[in-house]
């Protein structure tokens, strides 16, 4: 059971808001998944690739591997990352370039530290990010008006046509973490 937990994934999920009318529904600490805060509105999950789903990894699965949350959280971020080292694509547009991974973990990508601080220093030095949908993050440098732009622009299409929505907001990266950007103020 550890060896399957270890295989997870992390991958980003919306935050749902306290104010949405949706009935709640209350979940066991052994039944509910295991999440935590990434960014205001968006919560790191643990996946698991059941074939033609994935399987959330939920807290009876930590406890029945002897496998603490950090230990989760770190071997999943090892596993997206070795999943985007085979895979990652990158497609420049203009002012805008995008991240192409497997059509699930593009915007999970944001968790990859060293993607952001080294990988993608030559396309962006002051990278600002849109990630609408779970398969979408597109980004340009800061510095970049037209940039930041098309950003919100890819955020107001997708928002009104996709499925697996994540976030409106645009994120900048600010001493080595992500914050949401408020134009004007940063």
């Amino acid at each position: 059971m550890k060896t399957r937990v270890l295989e997870a994934v992390a991958y980003l999920k919306p935050e749902i808001p306290s104010s949405d009318p949706a009935p709640v529904v209350s979940l066991s600490d052994d039944d509910a998944p295991v999440m935590r805060q990434f960014l205001p509105g968006l919560l790191t999950t643990y996946v698991i690739d059941a074939g033609d789903t994935f399987a959330y990894v939920q807290g009876r699965d930590l406890r029945r591997a002897v496998v603490s949350e950090e230990e989760l959280h770190r071997q999943a971020v090892v596993n997206l990352a070795a999943l985007a080292e085979h895979q990652l694509t990158i497609r420049e547009n203009g002012t805008v370039s995008a991240l192409f991974l497997d059509g699930n973990f593009e915007a999970s990508l944001l968790l990859l530290d060293d993607l952001w601080t080294n990988r993608l220093r030559d396309y962006a030095r002051d990278p600002i990010v849109a990630v609408p949908a779970r398969d979408i993050l597109a980004f340009s440098d800061v510095e970049s008006a037209a940039g930041v732009a098309e950003l919100r622009a890819v955020v107001k299409r997708v928002w009104s046509s996709c499925d697996h929505l994540l976030s409106e907001n645009l994120y900048r990266r600010v001493d080595g973490r992500w914050r949401v950007y408020r134009y004007g103020s940063q």
